[in-house]
């Protein structure tokens, strides 16, 4: 009798329900079958897409002789990024040979690390559906292309999604290890792209807010904040180059980087973009399913964190605070710059979502089912539209 009882409401479940607790019970399987398609797509994409100029730039100084060559190129502006990046590709190029795959290993590892960082994130706060929303919104947007080109973009985005998980995790228990990986991720992070800089502003709002919600100030925190800028120190002169560089051509009405109100629009609406119909199908399938059924009662919902709100709002709106000191410093404004920014609308997007789980699950499932649609079919087009370029050794004008 008492069994009976205790079966009553699983019996009672909706089979949306039992599919929604099934995610729970098995957390790893939509990041196993989500690296899986990604990995397909990116690798193919990577391996057959020619090199363009950027890229070629890349190649070349990565493969100079002695890391103090690579030192005096960017000391005279060879190209506008630090050390780390070059140093990362140069040990990728070596293990994995000259082929435009290796070249560009460490942006689809970047690009997939991102997401499965943003997964836990969210997974941890919300739940298994609104994490995988999370990890698949940037495979949906411009991010994806950054996943195979042979620049720091993808690699600061994959340090960046690491430190927002140990940030998180550096407010509760697991203290030690979170708070060295937010240290040396946020580092190594500003060691491959300048613009890195900008991603300290969303976690400090973040801990702003959480010492407000807990009343005091984490001082080991804002101490590993500090000491993720100490690669400033040695990267001094490396910055004045490329500063003085971009200040001369900046201030040319001709450049093409020049930040404007446009090219601040532009940016944004080209970065959404491939995600504007799915999110399209998404709302409609989410109307047709609350016409059809509509819920009944209130659920609970647990409030999310305010910190990690106020990250994610941050987060979306830092494209305007770059663009404001690249007008003020006359510096190049582009879209790879804001890239950033998708991490944001992944979370707003995934933590609104998980509202809408807590009281209907169907609603919860059929936006995964979709997006991850919309995942698998631009995967399949790009395996099947590709073809295969030129590879990466043969290219004379690489050898020479």
């Amino acid at each position: 009798m008492q069994a009976a009882v205790r079966r009553a409401p699983y019996a009672r479940r909706s089979l949306a329900e039992r599919i929604r607790n099934g995610f729970e019970s098995h957390r790893l399987l939509f990041p196993a079958v989500f690296t899986v398609v990604y990995l397909i797509g990116a690798a193919t994409m990577a391996a057959s897409q020619m090199l363009w100029l950027d890229e070629i730039i890349t190649a070349y100084i990565a493969r100079l002789p002695h890391l103090d060559d690579i030192w005096a190129a960017l000391a005279r502006a060879a190209d506008g990024n630090p050390p780390l990046f070059y140093v990362i590709t140069r040990w990728s190029t070596s293990l994995f040979g000259n082929g435009s795959l290796a070249l560009r290993l460490t942006e689809i590892s970047g690009v997939w690390l991102l997401s499965l960082c943003l997964f836990g994130f969210v997974a941890r706060r919300a739940s298994v559906l609104a994490g995988a929303l999370a990890a698949l919104i940037p495979a949906l947007t411009e991010v994806y292309v950054y996943s195979y080109e042979a620049r720091p973009y993808g690699v600061v985005l994959g340090l960046f999604g690491l430190a927002l998980l140990c940030w998180q995790c550096a407010g509760e228990r697991r203290r030690k290890g979170a708070l060295a990986g937010l240290t040396v991720s946020l580092a190594a992070a500003l060691c491959c792209h300048y613009f890195a800089a900008f991603l300290w502003i969303p976690i400090a709002c973040g801990e702003i807010v959480r010492s407000r919600e807990r009343g005091g100030v984490d001082v080991p925190v804002w101490i590993c904040l500090a000491a993720a800028a100490g690669p400033v120190l040695a990267l001094r002169p490396l910055m004045s180059a490329i500063a003085s560089f971009t200040f001369q051509v900046g201030r040319d009405s001709r450049y093409w980087a020049n930040p404007s109100l446009w090219n601040l629009m532009n940016a944004y609406a080209n970065l959404l973009r491939p995600l504007i119909i799915p999110a399209i199908v998404c709302l409609a399938v989410v109307a047709a399913l609350w016409m059809i059924r509509p819920a009944h009662g209130r659920v609970e919902v647990s409030p999310l964190p305010l910190s990690e709100t106020a990250v994610a709002v941050v987060l979306m709106l830092l494209p305007f605070v770059i663009f404001a000191v690249s007008r003020v410093t006359h510096g190049g404004f582009t879209l790879r710059y804001i890239l950033p920014a998708v991490v944001g609308c992944a979370m707003v997007g995934a933590f609104v979502s998980h509202s809408l789980f807590q009281r209907r699950a169907d609603v919860g499932l059929a936006l995964l089912a979709v997006l991850f649609g919309f995942f698998c079919v631009f995967t399949a087009y790009r395996v099947i539209s590709t073809r295969p370029s030129t590879p990466f050794q043969e290219n004379k004008l690489l050898v020479d």
